[in-house]
């Protein structure tokens, strides 16, 4: 039996009569909690808009479903494999690595077929990607997906428990996109929806890997020198833009989410591109502003995101304490001549070299590798506190 199809053009105009008839019936307080934590990564969100025409609040909502606005997590599934070198394991299976949060979300996108001009987003336009992203198993089962309408009088039950695996008892219990655009719609002015009258256009419903452009293809240079982007991403890192990643003087989406960031902060239209209005706002602007949160960052926090400078800061400290803790032991015991027998090959091949000399080179290793891991491990920290990092989401 052939897998069945569902085309934008037929599917889109279904949903505003649910939107219509919906009514939110999750908790008010849960509901307005996951619209938060959807506001509070909007710049990073209104990056990935400049770079594949998602709107910004639209990639908000999908990241929350996959990943509850946790970006240690990636866009496609919320495997948490950012920076980790390692690729998706769970639909879709092999994708990756990713150094940043952004590259996977563009990557999620553009493999859907979401590029910068290939939709219009309505309402159905929105709902339709939506559903498309999570997949279509749930109208094949003449269901409301429960990835849009849970938190909502539309859901009335049923679930993909696991991949593939559909449970007609289960009830989705985490929110769907739905009832969070709805608030946000109440919070921020600028979620709405296209103009419906627009024509939805009737495209490839997804782009295969091999027809997605490549990140570095999203926009061009626009006639800039190497220098002049070296220079911009120079000022963007100092102002604490850390998307823009390392000064390398090539045009690519980690400056476009840069450029986008500190556009979104700056009040001006996030483009992506730098236009005269931006370039002069660069030569003002104060230090990217720092939330209390960052302020507050700790080495154990970095430690439990995964971060791998402070894990590994972390683990060298521990080791050369422990190296340093028993060279001062077996030096003191060998003074005490309590432990002649289990020195003595050591011994041969320094013998002249007093033995307390000896331990208290060993001890004085362990102390510097300690003071260096330590230093390492606190500029971490304070990069991430200034906003210079984005640490390890």
């Amino acid at each position: 039996m052939a897998k069945p199809t569902y085309p934008i053009e037929k599917v889109a105009p279904t949903y505003r009569p649910l939107w219509d008839r919906a009514k939110i019936n999750a908790a008010g307080s849960r509901v307005t909690a996951a619209a938060n934590l959807v506001l509070a990564g909007k710049s990073r969100y209104l990056a990935v808009e400049a770079a594949t025409g998602a709107p910004w609040w639209w990639v908000g909502v999908i990241h929350y479903r996959e990943s509850a606005c946790d970006f240690a997590g990636v866009l496609h599934n919320g495997e948490e494999i950012i920076g980790t070198g390692r690729k998706t394991t769970l639909v879709p299976e092999g994708r990756g690595p990713f150094k940043t949060w952004q590259a996977g979300a563009i990557d999620a996108l553009l493999i859907k077929g979401i590029k910068p001009g290939s939709h219009v987003w309505t309402l159905g336009t929105a709902l339709y990607k939506g559903e498309e992203f999570n997949g279509f198993g749930y109208r094949a089962r003449r269901t409301p997906s429960a990835y849009l309408w849970s938190g909502t009088t539309i859901y009335m039950g049923g679930k993909y428990i696991r991949d593939h695996v559909w449970s007609p008892t289960a009830m989705d219990k985490q929110l769907g996109i739905v009832p969070i655009i709805m608030k946000l719609m109440e919070l921020d002015d600028s979620v709405r929806f296209a103009d419906e009258a627009e024509v939805i256009p009737a495209g490839p419903a997804a782009a295969s890997a091999t027809d997605a452009p490549a990140p570095a293809e999203i926009n061009p240079d626009d006639g800039l020198s190497k220098g002049e982007i070296e220079a911009l991403q120079q000022r963007l890192r100092d102002l604490g833009y850390s998307e823009v990643g390392r000064v390398d003087g090539k045009w690519g989406p980690r400056t476009i989410a840069a450029v986008s960031a500190f556009q979104a902060t700056s009040g001006l239209p996030v483009t992506g591109e730098l236009d005269k209005a931006t370039a002069a706002a660069l030569t003002t602007s104060g230090p990217r502003p720092v939330s209390a949160e960052r302020k507050s960052t700790t080495a154990t926090d970095l430690r439990k995101a995964g971060d791998p400078v402070a894990k590994a800061s972390f683990l060298n400290k521990v080791c050369s304490a422990v190296a340093g803790f028993f060279a001062l032991i077996f030096g003191a015991a060998q003074e005490s001549g309590t432990a002649v027998g289990y020195l003595s090959p050591v011994r041969e091949f320094v013998t002249d070299v007093p033995p307390m000399v000896w331990f208290g080179a060993v001890a004085t290793v362990a102390a510097v590798i300690w003071w260096q891991a330590n230093r390492a491990e606190r500029a971490a920290v304070a990069d991430v506190r200034s906003g210079r990092d984005a640490g390890p989401a």
